[in-house]
């Protein structure tokens, strides 16, 4: 088990990583709609696909860790679960690879998306395939579970719902990462509460893991930071959307990180994060509101 502290910082880089690697991939696949939708017979779904199977690593990643520290019990039976689950993916990322580089590009050493990236994906996939069918065979040698959480609908359905959120945070944040790439400085001033918006998943989800952790175990702190969570979601949210009906600008502007949007010309994306987040702050607040801690 590690420490609060060294989990802390392992999912610190799993974050970084991980959101660096979910900017590229929901790039790269948002790129591919576009061309299926434009009627474009040939795309780079194969080539999307290694990326896209490498980021639910990491998101798994993130699970396993949370849930092994809640519940160190079940430690076979966790790491059986999320080993098969990055074996599975690994070998999907790495089939994929191959297929990118024999009929998508006919070349594994092609420039696109960049230099060297069917190859280094299709090994980065291997590893994590082999990695886990390794740790699958040691397993088998663990004395079985103490303890095993029965599986209910409800679980299955927090567990969806969660792993949705940390989809949208790696997301976000990987958009925040990447903004400079983007950013139009000449309107800047109008569009900087859109990256400040970028940042309220991971804010949601850094109060939830003090939470998890009993970190900041005041139930006094943990309100307050729930409320400024979700006032800034707010406010941020509602600025937007007066910049945006003001000035369309401030729309072609931040149309790099809301592909929903571009694609369908209205503002399904905006929405389904003002929703989505707002539903997530009302949870940790009600959460807090109802622990006992003082």
């Amino acid at each position: 088990m590690l420490s609060k502290r060294n989990l802390v910082i392992t999912l610190t880089v799993i974050t970084i990583v991980g959101s660096l690697l979910t900017a590229l991939s929901s790039n790269m696949f948002f790129d591919d709609i576009f061309n299926i939708g434009a009627g474009m017979l040939r795309t780079t779904m194969f080539a999307t696909f290694p990326a896209v199977f490498l980021t639910m690593d990491f998101v798994v990643a993130i699970f396993y860790l949370l849930r092994l520290h809640k519940r160190p019990k079940e430690f076979k039976g966790l790491t059986r679960l999320y080993l098969i689950l990055t074996a599975s993916f690994g070998g999907l990322g790495a089939i994929f690879a191959i297929l990118a580089g024999a009929v998508t590009y006919h070349n594994f050493l092609s420039t696109q998306p960049f230099k060297g990236y069917v190859l280094i994906f299709m090994i980065l996939n291997l590893l994590v395939a082999i990695a886990s069918g390794v740790g699958l065979y040691f397993l088998r040698k663990v004395k079985d579970d103490e303890e095993k959480t029965k599986v209910t609908f409800k679980h299955v359905a927090k567990t969806l719902g969660w792993f949705m959120f940390i989809c949208l945070v790696f997301n976000r944040f990987g958009m925040f990462l990447g903004s400079p790439m983007y950013i139009y400085w000449r309107n800047f001033q109008k569009t900087f509460p859109f990256y400040l918006t970028l940042l309220v998943p991971l804010y949601f989800g850094v109060i939830k893991v003090l939470m998890d952790l009993e970190i900041i175990k005041n139930k006094k702190t943990n309100l307050i930071l729930s409320i400024c969570g979700l006032a800034c979601h707010v406010v941020l949210f509602v600025a937007l959307a007066i910049l945006e009906i003001t000035d369309t600008g401030v729309i072609s502007a931040i149309s790099p990180a809301m592909p929903l949007d571009r694609m369908a010309s209205l503002p399904i994306e905006f929405i389904i994060q003002f929703v989505s987040l707002a539903a997530v702050g009302v949870i940790l607040l009600v959460k807090v509101v109802k622990t006992k801690q003082e």
